[in-house]
C-alpha cells in the first residue's frame, strides 16, 4: 500500500526542487548585476570629507568621512562628487590634484568657511594648491584657498607657485574646467600667482571658466594665461595686481614658437570684475624669435571696474610682437566696452595699444582722473625701417573727464583713429595738438578742463565731431490763441428788376478788432546739464554713512554706504570689501540688495567681517581699515566706480 504521506512528499520534492532552480537561476543573475554595477556604476557617487575624518578605505558616506580633500578625490571615480565639510585642510605636500572627471565643493555658508591651505609645501609635483589636469570636465566650488605650494622654491621667472593651476591634457576634450567661489589669498610664502592656466606647446587647452571668486594677495600676476586655444572666461570677480608691480590679469599668446592663432570661436574674455591696481593685459606674438608665433582674435574686456593705484596703469594693454602680419599674430578686433576706469591718484593711462592691433572697437566707457585716457603707440618691425601700428581703431561714446588737456588721446602713430562722439569733459570740445602735422582745422588753444588729443606724427589724425552736449529742457506750452473779432453786417440784395440794373452791394461790415495774443506759455526748466556738457546721466550717488572709526561687535557687521539712484534705474552690481588688519589685507562679505531701483530710492551696503578676520581684530579705538569698491549701473547703460573707507576697532 502506497503512503499518501510517500506519495504526497514525492510531489512535494519535484515542485520544490523546479523553484529552487527558478530562484538559483534569479540569484545568479542579481549577483552578476551587482558585480557589474559595482565596477561600471550607474549613478555618480558622493563622497564626505571633515576634519573630524579618518583617512581609511572605504572612508567617505556621511558618517564616515575621509580626513583630507586629497585622499578623498584619489578614491573617487570619474563623474562623482566630493563634498567637504567647514574648517581649514592642509593638503601637502602636493596640494588637491583633480585628474579625473568630478566636483569638488565646499560646503560651508556663513562664517563657516572651508579653507584648503598648502601648507607653503616646496616639494609639490605640480605648481598649485589646486590642480586640474583631468580629461573630463571638473567643476570646483567654495572654498578659501592659502598658503599656497610650490615645485621647488618659489621662483617669478617660470612661475612655479600658484593658488589654482589648470593644464588639460595633450589629447581628447574638448574638456571644460568651472571654478565657482574660489577665494585665492597669496600673502604667504614669497613669490606667486594667483592663478595660472596654461596650454601644452602646439596643443589644447580646455575652455574654462572662473566666476564668483577673488585673487589678491600674490606678488605676480592675479591671472597667467598661456597659450589658450579654447575660451577662457574671467567673470564677476575681485582681481589684484600683485604687490611686486605685475599686472592683474596677463594672457599671453605665442611664447611657444608654433601653434594655432587663438581662434573666433574661443575668446578670451573679462566681463563684470572688479580690478584694482595695473590691470589687463593681453600680449600676442611675444615668442621674438619665430614669425610663426601667434595672436589673438576677438579677445573682449567688458564692464569691468579697474582702479589703478599709484603705478598708474595702464588699466587695458594689448600689444604685439615684431613679427606680427596681416592677420598671423596680430590682435584682433579686440572689444574694449562699458569698462569704468578711475584713478585716485590722476596717473596713468587708461587703454594702451602697441603693435598690429586690428580693427580695435573702444566704446562706452567711463574714465575719471586718468591723464591718458588712449594712447597708440608703434612696434618696431624685425624688418629694419618697418614699423606695426595700430589700424581701424574706433573710439565712441566714452565719457573722459579729468584728463590731460594735451594727451588724453594721444597718438603716436601715422594712422587715423576715429574718435566721433565723445565726451570730452567741457562744452568747448577738445583740445588738439598736431604738432606742425597737416589735419583738419581743429579749434586752437587750450582749454585746462578740456581733455587733449596729440597727434604725433603726420597722417595721425583724430577725428572728432560736434561732442555730446547736455540735454536741452522741456518746451514750454504754447501760449492760448486770442479770439476772433465779430464779422461786421453784410448790406442787403438789391431787387432785381426785370433786366433792370442790379441793385447796390451793401456795404462790408468794419472787420472786428483782433483779439488780444494770448499770453506766451512759460519755458520749460532747462534740462540738467551733464559734466562740463555731456550727453547728461544722472549717475547714482555714493555716501559713506558709517563715519568711523566703527566699532565692530558681536554681529560682525555694520552698514558702511548708501546707494542713491538718481535717474531710470539702478542696480548695485558688485561690492568688494577690503580689511586691512596690522598690514594685512583679507577679503571681507558685503550685504547689499542687486535688484534694480528706480530713481529717488536707496539702496544699502552693508560689511561682514568674517569670523576668523574678527578674532585677528585687537581691541582698539581704531586698529584696521575696511574699504569697500561699489560698483552701480543705472538705466542709461553706464556704469560707476565708488571706493569708501572706514576706519574699524573692536
Amino acid at each position: 500500500m502506497t503512503s499518501r504521506y510517500g506519495t504526497a512528499s514525492g510531489s512535494l520534492q519535484t515542485s520544490d526542487f523546479a523553484r529552487l532552480r527558478r530562484l538559483a537561476g534569479m540569484l545568479s543573475l542579481l549577483i552578476m548585476a551587482g558585480l557589474v554595477w559595482a565596477s561600471n556604476p550607474a549613478s555618480a557617487a558622493s563622497l564626505q570629507v571633515e576634519t573630524t575624518g579618518t583617512d581609511a578605505p572605504g572612508c567617505g558616506p556621511v558618517m564616515t568621512p575621509c580626513q583630507t580633500i586629497s585622499y578623498a578625490v584619489n578614491l573617487a571615480l570619474a563623474g562623482d562628487t566630493v563634498n567637504v565639510g567647514p574648517g581649514t585642510f592642509v593638503e601637502t605636500p602636493n596640494g588637491v590634484k583633480i585628474t579625473k572627471a568630478l566636483t569638488l565643493r565646499g560646503t560651508s555658508n556663513g562664517s563657516a568657511q572651508t579653507t584648503i591651505s598648502g601648507g607653503l609645501s616646496t616639494t609639490a609635483t605640480t605648481p598649485g594648491t589646486i590642480s586640474v589636469t583631468a580629461p573630463g570636465d571638473v567643476t570646483v566650488r567654495n572654498f578659501n584657498v592659502e598658503s599656497f605650494v610650490s615645485v621647488g622654491a618659489p621662483n617669478p621667472a617660470i612661475a612655479n607657485k600658484a593658488g589654482l593651476y589648470v593644464r588639460s591634457p595633450l589629447a581628447g576634450g574638448p574638456y571644460k574646467y568651472t571654478f565657482r567661489e574660489l577665494q585665492l589669498d597669496g600673502s604667504n610664502g614669497g613669490s606667486s600667482v594667483g592663478v595660472r592656466l596654461r596650454s601644452f606647446t602646439g596643443g589644447q587647452s580646455a575652455e574654462v571658466l572662473f566666476t564668483g571668486g577673488s585673487v589678491c594677495g600674490q606678488t605676480q600676476n592675479g591671472f597667467l594665461v598661456e597659450n589658450a586655444t579654447r575660451a577662457q572666461t574671467v567673470r564677476n570677480s575681485l582681481i589684484c595686481q600683485g604687490t611686486s608691480g605685475p599686472v592683474a590679469y596677463f594672457n599671453l599668446q605665442g611664447d611657444i614658437t608654433n601653434g594655432a592663432d587663438n581662434s573666433d570661436v574661443a575668446q578670451q574674455s573679462l566681463i563684470d570684475n572688479t580690478v584694482l591696481g595695473s590691470g589687463i593685459f593681453f600680449a600676442a606674438n611675444v615668442s621674438w624669435g619665430s614669425p610663426q608665433a601667434p595672436g589673438f582674435n576677438q579677445p573682449v574686456v567688458r564692464g569691468n571696474s579697474i582702479v589703478l593705484n599709484s603705478a598708474g596703469g595702464p588699466a587695458i594693454q594689448m600689444t604685439t610682437g615684431q613679427y606680427a602680419n596681416n592677420y598671423r599674430g596680430a590682435i584682433n578686433e579686440p572689444e574694449i566696452t562699458g569698462n569704468s576706469i578711475t584713478s585716485p591718484n590722476s596717473t596713468g593711462t587708461g587703454i594702451q595699444i602697441s603693435g598690429l592691433v586690428r580693427e580695435a572697437f573702444i566704446a562706452d566707457n567711463i574714465s575719471q582722473g586718468v591723464p591718458t585716457f588712449l594712447q597708440a603707440d608703434r612696434v618696431a618691425s624685425v624688418t629694419p625701417g618697418e614699423f606695426l601700428d595700430p589700424n581701424g581703431t574706433s573710439v565712441h561714446r566714452n565719457r573722459i573727464t579729468e584728463a590731460s588737456p594735451s594727451l588724453a588721446v594721444n597718438n603716436q602713430t601715422p594712422v587715423t583713429i576715429d574718435a566721433r562722439q565723445n565726451w570730452w569733459g567741457c562744452n568747448e570740445g577738445p583740445n588738439y595738438n598736431d604738432n606742425g602735422n597737416p589735419s583738419p582745422p581743429h579749434r586752437p588753444g587750450t582749454i585746462p578742463e578740456c581733455a587733449g588729443i596729440n597727434q604725433a606724427m603726420a597722417g595721425g589724425d583724430v577725428y572728432f565731431e560736434e561732442w555730446l552736449r547736455g540735454i536741452t529742457g522741456p518746451t514750454g506750452t504754447t501760449g492760448a490763441t486770442g479770439t476772433t473779432g465779430p464779422i461786421g453786417p453784410t448790406g442787403a440784395t438789391g431787387t432785381t428788376g426785370g433786366d433792370g440794373a442790379t441793385g447796390a452791394t451793401g456795404s462790408t461790415g468794419d472787420q472786428g478788432a483782433n483779439g488780444s495774443p494770448g499770453p506766451s506759455g512759460s519755458v520749460g526748466p532747462a534740462g540738467p546739464t551733464g559734466p562740463a556738457g555731456s550727453t547728461v546721466v544722472l549717475r547714482p550717488r555714493v555716501t559713506k554713512v558709517a563715519q568711523g572709526p566703527v566699532r565692530v561687535g558681536g554681529a560682525r557687521s555694520f552698514r558702511l554706504a548708501n546707494v542713491l539712484c538718481r535717474e531710470a534705474h539702478c542696480r548695485i552690481r558688485n561690492v568688494s570689501v577690503r580689511l586691512t588688519i596690522r598690514s594685512r589685507v583679507f577679503w571681507g562679505t558685503a550685504r547689499f540688495d542687486s535688484s534694480r531701483f528706480r530713481a529717488g530710492q536707496i539702496r544699502s551696503v552693508s560689511v561682514v567681517v568674517p569670523q576668523r578676520v574678527f578674532q585677528r581684530i585687537p581691541k582698539g579705538h581704531k586698529v584696521g581699515l575696511a574699504t569697500a569698491s561699489i560698483l552701480v549701473s543705472n538705466g542709461k547703460g553706464r556704469v560707476m566706480n565708488r571706493t569708501v573707507s572706514v576706519g574699524i576697532g573692536r
